[in-house]
């Protein structure tokens, strides 16, 4: 994005490589580097922000409310590690609310019965929140 500003700058500069430092015999003043026109850079930061602000920190933040209310309804339920039960929303969550058959057998020591009560509260608080299952 910058290199509207740096390509003209560094062609202001007189050096030569060697061996582990450039051996520089002209350097432009500091004037060089003083007031440059970052118009576009502005517009295009302005607008990162504006996307950032109205589509990507709501959409972040449903996801959290839908993952907090998961983890809190199913922790109250179930007598699971936490870390067991982050990663069976996370994983239900990113699979559009079902839990892979691969992912079965490695819980194959919780009860279909639970996994998929799990798979149902997963997708009951994200479609509250979110409105959709994907991220």
């Amino acid at each position: 994005m910058l290199t509207a500003f740096s390509r003209p700058v560094t062609r202001l500069w007189n050096y030569r490589r060697v061996d582990t430092e450039p051996l520089i015999l002209h350097a432009p003043s500091s004037r060089a580097y003083r007031f440059f026109n970052a118009d576009r850079e502005a517009t295009f930061l302005h607008a990162m922000i504006k996307l950032a602000v109205r589509e990507e920190i709501p959409r972040e933040i449903a996801w959290l409310q839908g993952y907090d209310m998961a983890f809190a309804r199913l922790n109250d339920e179930f007598d699971l590690p936490r870390k067991d039960l982050s990663a069976l929303i996370r994983m239900v969550q990113s699979n559009k609310g079902v839990l892979s058959a691969h992912r079965r057998k490695q819980y194959q020591h919780l009860p279909p019965a639970v996994l998929n009560r799990i798979e149902q509260v997963v997708r009951d608080a994200f479609a509250t929140e979110a409105g959709t299952m994907s991220r």
